[in-house]
């Protein structure tokens, strides 16, 4: 029973080491500009040296006349995988600003969220909810007009869980299985 019980706690330590967790990145920092330096949040950065006029204000992601030639880029501070879930988006002048958003892994895009309008001057929340895995999320000007000022907000990621190395976990199974045998071997000499 012992040994049941001890099994069982160590499987929920490693289970709940090994779950991913979700961040929202909501742009606290005070006003700065992006096209000059990364912003980090919360394990990711978000690069706006692909944007014109890329930069924070008023807690959240700008750009001034979003057009096709500007993008900006959020990947994990570790390399790591994560997933799309959600994201804010809204104008300052209630013109029209459209953009797609991409998710690459390797520089290759591998899925295509969808392209998106910013006619609206409160947030709109676009619900992903995508199981893709991706290295990199990229949001992308799609026309050439760029007569709105598009903001965004509350990007929400799942951060996949970093898998735990061979090398790592092969003296943990050793040891249990050692454990065990030592277990076995008490058990028959009583």
């Amino acid at each position: 029973m012992k040994i049941l019980l001890a099994t069982m706690a160590t499987l929920a330590c490693v289970a709940s080491a090994a779950s991913a967790s979700q961040v929202t990145i909501d742009f606290t920092a005070p006003d700065q500009d992006l096209t000059v330096s990364t912003y980090s949040e919360d394990g990711y950065v978000v690069d706006a040296s692909g944007t014109s006029f890329g930069q924070i204000e008023g807690e959240e992601l700008i750009e001034g006349f979003f057009d096709s030639s500007d993008t900006f880029s959020i990947t994990r501070e570790d390399g790591g995988l994560f997933s799309l879930f959600s994201f804010d988006h809204r104008t300052l002048s209630g013109t029209s600003d459209e953009f797609a958003v991409l998710g690459l892994v390797d520089d290759i895009v591998v899925v295509n969220f969808g392209a998106f309008s910013t006619n609206s001057v409160t947030l709109v929340t676009e619900m992903i909810m995508s199981m893709v895995l991706i290295d990199e999320l990229q949001i992308t000007g799609t026309d050439n007009i760029g007569t709105a000022t598009p903001r965004w907000d509350n990007f929400v990621f799942d951060g996949a869980a970093a898998p735990v190395p061979v090398p790592a976990a092969l003296p943990l199974f050793l040891a249990g299985v050692a454990g065990f045998g030592a277990m076995k071997r008490r058990r028959s000499a009583l």
